[in-house]
């Protein structure tokens, strides 16, 4: 993500920084940065919640390697060579990654759809018009008729993430377990897109 021009180097070395001195610490001001690029619509509720989900999922080295990995990573070049059928969602005010960026991804997909959000949130909100909106492209994409129930689903979904969030802050195993699922993942998601 260097390549955006509100994000060069010494914004990426700020912010690592910070990761690594204050992700883990019990005083959320740090991470309240990252909350607020997030999710800046969100009440006060939502944004502690993102706060402690964001210390609980994630060590600060852990954090500082994601986020190194992702801001030194550009698959731009290999975007055009991409052959299924792609959904671009992005939001108009997103504070995390800029509109533009989203546009850009879907126009070097050849065929992509793009569907701009009106939200300032990079994680959409469930009291926000752009989730209906979401949740009726990603149906429609999917070939899948519109979800009926789909705040009481996002209700009981984030009652049991809340539930694990509890078990993961208890347990030392579940977060190592967590840590080493989430660089799985990443490294996984790497090496397939550099293999094309």
């Amino acid at each position: 993500m260097l390549h955006r021009p509100d994000h060069g180097e010494a914004m990426v070395q700020t912010e690592l920084a910070i990761i690594r001195n204050g992700w883990g610490k019990e005083d959320p001001a740090y991470r309240r940065l990252f909350s607020a690029q997030f999710i800046p619509g969100g009440t006060p509720e939502q944004i502690n919640w993102f706060s402690e989900l964001e210390r609980i999922s994630a060590t600060p080295e852990v954090a500082g390697r994601i986020f190194d990995a992702v801001q030194h990573t550009d698959v731009r070049a290999l975007l055009p060579q991409l052959k299924v059928p792609t959904l671009v969602l992005h939001a108009r005010g997103d504070r995390r990654v800029p509109f533009e960026m989203g546009c850009e991804l879907a126009a070097l997909i050849p065929g992509a759809r793009f569907v701009a959000l009106d939200s300032e949130n990079h994680l959409i909100l469930e009291h926000e018009p752009a989730t209906e909106v979401f949740f009726k492209e990603v149906s429609a994409f999917l070939g899948d008729p519109r979800p009926r129930s789909w705040r009481r689903k996002t209700q009981s979904a984030e009652r049991t993430l809340r539930s694990i969030m509890g078990s993961v802050e208890s347990s030392p195993a579940y977060k190592l377990l967590a840590i080493a699922a989430v660089v799985a993942t990443l490294v996984s998601f790497a090496v397939w897109l550099l293999r094309g």
